[in-house]
C-alpha cells in the first residue's frame, strides 16, 4: 500500500500481532470463566456453604415462628357441652359381670350431662373467670369457678365453703401481650443461627458420595454430613456462647433469666472413652447443591440407635424415623385444600391418615389409624357464623372390630362483649390454709360427684 506522498506501509505485521491480542483476549477471558465457574461450584459445593445455606431456608421461616402477639380482647363466650359415650366392650362385661354395670351407668350418665362453660376476659379491667356447671337430669352436680383478678388467682367450689381459695399470684395477663418478649426470641433465634453458621468449621464436615432412596428408588447423591461429636459440639457450642456474651442485646437479654450468665463457660472436650455423636446429612443432585433431602442421626458408642429423614419430592414430603431398626414412614402432600398425612410401616403398609383442611370459618383435623387390629379414629370439625361456633370432636377406639370407647362431643360457642365480672375475694382463704377437716370435706364432694354419676345413691350433690 502507498500514500500519497509515495511511502509504502506495510500492514501485515499490524494485523497479525491484533489477531494473536485478540486471541490472547479471548484465551485470557475463557480462562477467567473457567477459573470463575471452578472457584463458584467449588464456593457452592463447599460442605459449610451447603450447609449455611440450609440454615438459611430455616431462618427464613422464623418470621412466621415469631410474629408478634396482639394484645387479646376482651369477652364472653357462653358453651353448650353435650357427651355421647358409648362402649360394646363394657356392655358386654356388664352383661357377664354385674361389678361392672357402674361403669356402664358411669357412660350413661355422662352422656346425660348437660354443661354449661362460661368465659369472661375483661383486658381493661385485668378480670378473668371461667364458670363450669353441669346437671344430670334436672339436678345440679358440679358448679366450679375460677377466677385471676389483680394477678392473682382464685377458685371457687359450690357447696364447700362460702368464699373464694385463694391459690397465689398469677401473671396471666401481663403474659397476654409478649410483642416485647417475642421481639428478644426472634433476635436471639436469629443471632444463635448466625453465630452457628459463622462457627462451622470446615473439619466438622464430610462430603462423600453415597446411594440413597430419592423418588422412590436408589441414586447416587453428594452427600453432606456434620459431625457433631463430643468434641465439634463443645467446641461449636464455647464459641456460640463467646458470641452471645460478646453481643451486647444477646447478653442483655440473657441475662436477665440468669444473672451469671455473662461468667459462664463451656469446656472443649478432646476425647472421651465412649462416643457419643449427632449427625446432620444434607442429599443433593443438582449442579446448585439444592437439598433433596435432610436426615439426622444420633449414635452412641458407634452404634446408631435413632434416625429420621425427609425428602423433598416434586408433589410432596416424605419423612422416615427408625429406631432402631423400626421402620415408619409418613407422606405429607399439601394442597388448596389442605393437607394429607399419611402412615406406613416398614412394611409399607398403610396404618394411619390425617388429613387437616382450613376454610377461613371451617376447619377439621381428621386421624385415622388401623394396625394388629386396633384401630384409633379422631374427628374435629369447626364452622363459625357470626358469633357462633359450632364444634363437633369424636375419639374411638377399636380392637378386632370391637367398639371399646366411642367419645362423641357437640360443643356451641356463643360469643358476645364482655360481661361485667362481680366477684368479691375480701374473704378469700389461702389454699395453704385449708384445714385437714376441711380437704377431707372437699375430697367427698368430687367422690360424691363420680358415685353420682356411676348410679350410687345417697352422695351429696356439688
Amino acid at each position: 500500500m502507498e500514500n500519497q506522498e509515495g511511502v509504502v506501509i506495510t500492514t501485515t505485521n499490524k494485523k497479525k500481532k491484533g489477531k494473536r491480542k485478540f486471541i490472547a483476549v479471548i484465551i485470557l477471558a475463557v480462562a477467567l470463566m473457567a477459573i470463575g465457574v471452578g472457584v463458584f461450584f467449588s464456593y457452592m459445593g463447599s460442605p459449610k456453604k451447603i450447609m449455611a445455606d440450609a440454615v438459611d431456608k430455616l431462618s427464613g421461616e422464623l418470621e412466621s415462628i415469631f410474629q408478634e402477639n396482639k394484645e387479646e380482647e376482651s369477652y364472653t363466650t357462653h358453651s353448650d357441652v353435650n357427651l355421647a359415650v358409648e362402649s360394646d366392650y363394657i356392655s358386654y362385661l356388664a352383661s357377664l359381670d354385674p361389678t361392672y354395670q357402674p361403669f356402664l351407668a358411669l357412660l350413661q350418665n355422662i352422656s346425660q350431662l348437660d354443661t354449661d362453660v362460661t368465659i369472661t376476659q375483661d383486658v381493661e379491667q385485668e378480670q378473668f373467670l371461667a364458670t363450669v356447671r353441669s346437671n344430670l337430669n334436672g339436678t345440679n352436680l358440679l358448679d366450679i369457678r375460677y377466677l385471676i383478678q389483680d394477678n392473682q388467682a382464685y377458685y371457687f367450689i359450690q357447696n364447700f365453703l362460702s368464699t373464694y381459695i385463694h391459690l397465689g399470684e398469677n401473671n396471666y395477663f401481663a403474659d397476654l401481650n409478649q410483642t416485647g418478649e417475642a421481639e428478644e426470641q426472634k433476635y436471639l433465634a436469629e443471632f444463635l443461627l448466625e453465630s452457628f453458621k459463622r462457627n462451622l468449621k470446615n473439619s466438622y464436615f464430610i462430603k462423600q458420595q453415597a446411594e440413597t432412596e430419592l423418588d422412590g428408588k436408589n441414586q447416587e447423591a453428594t452427600k453432606i454430613t456434620l459431625v457433631l461429636d463430643d468434641h465439634n459440639m463443645s467446641e461449636l457450642a464455647s464459641n456460640i456462647l463467646k458470641d452471645l456474651q460478646a453481643d451486647e442485646r444477646s447478653s442483655e437479654i440473657l441475662s436477665a433469666y440468669d444473672s451469671e450468665f455473662a461468667d459462664l463457660s463451656i469446656d472443649v472436650v478432646e476425647s472421651t472413652d465412649i462416643e457419643e455423636a449427632i449427625t446432620i446429612s444434607i442429599y443433593t443432585t443438582s449442579w446448585n447443591y439444592e437439598a433433596r433431602k435432610y436426615e439426622v442421626a444420633y449414635s452412641y458408642d458407634g452404634e446408631e440407635s435413632f434416625r429420621i429423614s425427609y425428602e423433598l419430592q416434586e408433589n410432596r414430603g416424605v419423612l422416615q424415623l427408625d429406631l432402631a431398626g423400626e421402620v415408619i414412614t409418613a407422606t405429607i402432600v399439601e394442597t388448596n385444600e389442605g393437607t394429607t398425612i399419611t402412615y406406613y410401616d416398614q412394611n409399607d403398609n398403610q396404618i394411619g391418615v390425617m388429613e387437616f383442611t382450613n376454610h377461613g370459618a371451617m376447619s377439621s383435623l381428621t386421624y385415622q389409624y388401623e394396625s394388629d387390629g386396633v384401630g384409633l379414629l379422631i374427628d374435629f370439625h369447626s364452622e363459625q357464623a357470626n358469633s357462633t361456633t359450632n364444634t363437633t370432636l369424636q375419639f374411638q377406639m377399636t380392637a378386632e372390630g370391637i367398639s371399646i370407647i366411642d367419645i362423641q362431643a357437640d360443643i356451641t360457642t356463643e360469643q358476645t362483649d364482655a360481661e361485667e365480672i362481680m366477684a368479691d375475694v375480701s374473704g378469700a382463704i389461702s389454699e395453704e390454709d385449708i384445714t385437714e377437716e376441711q380437704q377431707q370435706q372437699l375430697n367427698q364432694i368430687f367422690a360424691n360427684f363420680f358415685l353420682a354419676l356411676m348410679g350410687y345413691q345417697g352422695g351429696t350433690n356439688i
